[in-house]
C-alpha cells in the first residue's frame, strides 16, 4: 500500500492541471448517509414508491407536497462540513495545480471548502430558484418552511436547482471541456455507474492524460487506470 500512495503523491506533485470527479463516496467521509448502499438513504425511506419514482420531473410536477416531503427528509445536509478531500482540492486549486473539481454531489462541501473553479453536476440543496421570474432562494427557504416552498411574490412552486430523474445534467459541456483539458483526471469515492457522468472517463486520450481512481470498490475503468487505489479516502488523502 505504500508504494500506491507513494505513487498517487508523485502524479499529485507533478500535475499541473489536475481536475478531480468526486462522487458519494466523498461526501460519506462528512459524515453524510450514502444513497444506494443497504444502509443508505434510498434502502431506508418509508414510502411506498422507489426514491427514483418521487426524485423523478414527472413526480415533481404532478406530487410537489410528496416530492417535498421526502427531499426535506433526505437531503437536508446544511450541518455538514467539509473533510479532508474537500480541502486538500481547494488548496491545489489556490495552489494553481487544479483545474477545478466535478462533483455529483449536491451537497455544496467543496463550494464551503473553498474551491472555485466547481461544476455541480447534479446541481445543489444551495440554489433554489422561482420559475416564473427567476428569483432565487436559499436552502434555509425550502428546507425551514412548512410543506410546498412558494414564491412569496407571485406563489408559483419553488424549485430547487437539483437533477431530477428525467432531466439533463448542469453544465454537462462546460464539465467536458474541462476533461479534456486537464493532464490528470482524478475520480474520488464513485463507482462511475451513473449516467451520463460515468462517460467523463471516455473522453480522456490515455497517451497523453493520466487517469486515477480511488475507489473502494471496483469500477468497469479500473483497467483503464494509470493508477488505481481500492482503500479508504481518509488514509489516501492523509498521505498527501
Amino acid at each position: 500500500m505504500t508504494d500506491i500512495l507513494q505513487d498517487f503523491q508523485s502524479i499529485i506533485q507533478k500535475g499541473r492541471r489536475i481536475l478531480f470527479f468526486t462522487g458519494a463516496g466523498v461526501s460519506t467521509l462528512s459524515g453524510i448517509p450514502d444513497f444506494r448502499s443497504a444502509n443508505g438513504l434510498y434502502n431506508q425511506h418509508h414510502y411506498s414508491l422507489s426514491p427514483e419514482e418521487m426524485l423523478s420531473h414527472e413526480f415533481f410536477e404532478q406530487h410537489p407536497a410528496e416530492f417535498f416531503d421526502f427531499y426535506k427528509e433526505t437531503f437536508d445536509v446544511r450541518q455538514y462540513q467539509p473533510n479532508i478531500v474537500h480541502t486538500t482540492i481547494s488548496a491545489l486549486e489556490k495552489a494553481g495545480k487544479c483545474l477545478g473539481v466535478i462533483t455529483q454531489n449536491i451537497d455544496g462541501l467543496h463550494t464551503k471548502a473553498g474551491s472555485q473553479n466547481v461544476i455541480e453536476y447534479h446541481g445543489t440543496v444551495y440554489k433554489n430558484s422561482c420559475p416564473e421570474h427567476g428569483a432565487l432562494f436559499s436552502a434555509d427557504d425550502v428546507f425551514d418552511c412548512e410543506g410546498i416552498p412558494r414564491c412569496p411574490h407571485c406563489g408559483k412552486i419553488i424549485r430547487p436547482e437539483v437533477t431530477l430523474y428525467g432531466e439533463t445534467p448542469y453544465r454537462h459541456v462546460d464539465a467536458t471541456h474541462l476533461v479534456e483539458d486537464c493532464d490528470v483526471f482524478v475520480v474520488l469515492g464513485t463507482s462511475l455507474k451513473v449516467y451520463p457522468a460515468a462517460n467523463f472517463v471516455r473522453y480522456l486520450d490515455l497517451d497523453t492524460q493520466k487517469l486515477v481512481i480511488v475507489n473502494r470498490e471496483e469500477t468497469q475503468y479500473d483497467r483503464l487506470a494509470t493508477l488505481c487505489i481500492h482503500e479508504d479516502l481518509q488514509t489516501v488523502f492523509e498521505s498527501l
